[in-house]
């Protein structure tokens, strides 16, 4: 970059701030807040739906001393929402389950490494913060298509990334940055001529839009330390998972545990052969998970996989765990999602169910139930009545630890479909969290009416 145009890329960086910062690398007291939405494939209401829209906020505020905050919330179908708070600075950072759900009182620790990307990312929020902390700015080399309206540049980031941003020559902002696999794309926020407004930041990994803020404030904040970046209060650290392990929960209902990414699998066992409800995708675990199965119940075949419904986190794992002569039910409409992220193996060994039907299991006859819901309208459940047990997916969950939590709309759903069926289940399981019991469920929907008044 010549020193004339760098003159003036730093006037324009100090008229156009709207708030006080320097213009260095350890830019900080800075609250940034977000509106928008991400996008999550598989995760829709409906299975005919690829992608989710996921009304999100984001807020992070930048301290001394590398110090950061950040509270995100994400809404899904059925009212489920996720909302964390993670505190950390250039040692690592701690990860609260704001709302008790999900990992409910226990403590993600995040590394120094993951820790200095999240606050790295921060800064290309907003573009003009960007260019004030970018670190090493220096022109390289611009396609000749893009060199009558723009200058690339190369920088390094607040996390030492190699990263590069795109400047318009004649306004003299930041259009777009690229760090790692992450784009961003600074649009400024504008009306079309149908009305219609311009997202102003839009974020995809790869070549998939994961964001849209159709909202980005800066504002300063007093940095008290003491206060801003305290830990919450009624955490504890996270407790070992364990190895791979079958945990029986009842006379011939079992449960896999101790998978690396903190999900559950269940499976009953019949005098003929074996049901499993909702397979996860185990990265890497499959293998060791057939064999567990298979030492728990020996010669015994998969004859059913029941999905709960076709989001991605309860089938991913069902292409690599279905066996010959293994079926899969589904809910209505469901097969579109099996085509969609499984294949035409599985499509072709998957029942739609609109009606309930039963599995023989050999002296054990397992329900299952459709049960749409405003989570999934494909939902399924299974009840064994033998052991008591229901098999839900998403209706309701139990952190691994800690107290029920405050519910959601679908806990209610799922309240009112076991009041229909005139069934007590001893226990209720899913994929997410521990065991939980009826008699939780309807303390969470007590605790959601309470809320709500």
């Amino acid at each position: 970059m010549n020193q004339t145009i760098k003159s003036l890329l730093e006037k324009f960086v100090f008229s156009t701030i709207t708030f006080a910062i320097t213009c260095t690398s350890q830019a900080q007291n800075i609250d940034i807040q977000l509106q928008g939405q991400r996008f999550a494939p598989h995760q829709a209401a409906s299975p005919q739906q690829s992608v989710l829209t996921v009304p999100s906020s984001y807020q992070i505020k930048l301290g001394s001393n590398n110090q950061f905050k950040q509270i995100s919330s994400t809404l899904y179908p059925g009212g489920i929402e996720f909302r964390f708070l993670t505190i950390g600075n250039a040692q690592g950072a701690r990860a609260y389950d704001m709302l008790g759900w999900r990992t409910g009182t226990e403590i993600d620790q995040l590394d120094a490494k993951t820790a200095s990307e999240i606050r790295a990312e921060a800064f290309f929020l907003d573009p003009q913060l960007l260019l004030s902390s970018a670190k090493d700015l220096k022109a390289i080399d611009t396609p000749n298509e893009w060199q009558a309206k723009y200058q690339f540049e190369s920088f390094t980031d607040q996390a030492g990334r190699a990263a590069t941003m795109v400047i318009d020559k004649q306004t003299q902002t930041v259009v777009s940055a690229r760090s790692s696999t992450f784009s961003y794309y600074y649009h400024g926020q504008t009306s079309g001529q149908n009305g219609t407004t311009s997202p102003m930041l839009s974020v995809n990994l790869g070549d998939k839009l994961l964001a849209q803020w159709d909202t980005v404030k800066l504002n300063r904040f007093n940095d008290n330390q003491a206060l801003e970046f305290q830990a919450p209060n009624g955490y504890q650290d996270k407790t070992p998972i364990g190895p791979l392990r079958v945990e029986n929960l009842a006379a011939g209902v079992f449960r896999i545990n101790g998978s690396a990414s903190g999900y559950h699998m269940h499976f009953v066992v019949g005098e003929q052969s074996i049901a499993v409800f909702d397979v996860p995708f185990f990265p890497n675990e499959i293998a060791q998970i057939k064999k567990l199965i298979e030492t728990t119940a020996p010669n015994k075949a998969i004859s059913h996989i029941v999905f709960s419904h076709t989001h991605r986190d309860h089938i991913g794992g069902g292409s690599q765990l279905a066996q010959e002569t293994t079926k899969i039910w589904v809910g209505k409409d469901a097969k579109q999602a099996i085509q969609r992220q499984l294949g035409d193996k599985l499509n072709a060994i998957s029942t739609e169910l609109s009606i309930e039907q039963n599995i023989d299991l050999g002296g054990r006859i397992i329900r299952i139930i459709p049960a749409p819901s405003s989570h999934a309208s494909d939902m399924l459940i299974a009840y064994d009545a033998q052991s008591n047990t229901l098999f839900q997916g998403d209706f309701f969950m139990m952190p691994e630890v800690g107290p029920a939590p405050v519910g959601f709309p679908v806990n209610r759903e799922l309240q009112e479909k076991i009041t229909q069926l005139a069934i007590q289940p001893e226990r209720i399981v899913s994929v997410h969290g521990r065991v939980g019991t009826i008699q939780e469920l309807n303390q969470t929907v007590q605790l959601l009416r309470t809320t709500q008044h």
